[in-house]
């Protein structure tokens, strides 16, 4: 599948498939930082396969630039340019399939990543093993999540990861976080899965998007 390159103020190179028949639903799926190597697709867009068995249109974002992973897919401190372009585009699709409702799917680094865009432009998210700590982009959630509801969060939250693997056995990880959407009354469900390597989440995020 070819992909295209859209341009703002950075190239993002990414595939829109449209649905066989018309949905509203468009989901927009980001690649995890660690590669694809256990995903059914070679082309780096994340759960491509998965995504495609469903009646949704679908955003696939490429890993193209070394820049977008270390920058979670959002942008540098003080820096948004990412950010930015990637909502134009999203916009761009929306417009191009007639979708009204988006819907934010990634693991790991995606999983972040998708926390990110869903709380601040309310889409709805399924997160896989997000990093919930993990740098800037980490912070900027965890300061989002308290006044989400007041700012007109009002979609659906669902969160993984695996039992077993650093994120949840880290109590300042991911159960921090988790204490933190309880405290700020954020609805969401949770899954803990039979996984302790964190790449597994690759494996076994495909059952989840079902």
């Amino acid at each position: 599948m070819r992909h295209s390159t859209f341009t703002g103020e950075v190239d993002i190179d990414y595939v829109l498939r449209k649905s066989t028949t018309r949905s509203d639903i468009l989901v927009i799926s980001f690649p995890g930082a660690g590669g694809d190597r256990f995903r059914a697709d070679a082309l780096g867009l994340g759960y491509m396969m998965t995504i495609g068995q469903f009646n949704v249109n679908a955003l696939y974002i490429k890993n193209s630039s070394k820049d977008f992973a270390r920058s979670w897919f959002v942008g540098f401190e003080g820096d948004f340019a990412i950010e930015r372009t990637m909502i134009e585009l999203v916009r761009f699709a929306c417009q191009e399939t007639g979708a009204t409702r988006c819907v934010g799917i990634g693991s790991s680094l995606g999983g972040n990543t998708v926390l990110y865009y869903g709380l601040k432009y309310n889409w709805d998210i399924i997160s896989g093993g997000a990093r919930a700590k993990k740098g800037y982009i980490g912070q900027l959630i965890r300061d989002m999540v308290p006044t989400a509801k007041q700012n007109g969060f009002d979609k659906h939250v669902y969160m993984c990861w695996g039992r077993g693997e650093p994120m949840w056995i880290n109590q300042t990880e991911a159960p921090s976080l988790v204490e933190l959407f309880d405290k700020s009354g954020v609805p969401y469900k949770m899954d803990l899965l039979n996984y302790s390597v964190h790449a597994n989440i690759s494996k076994m995020f495909p059952a989840i998007i079902k």
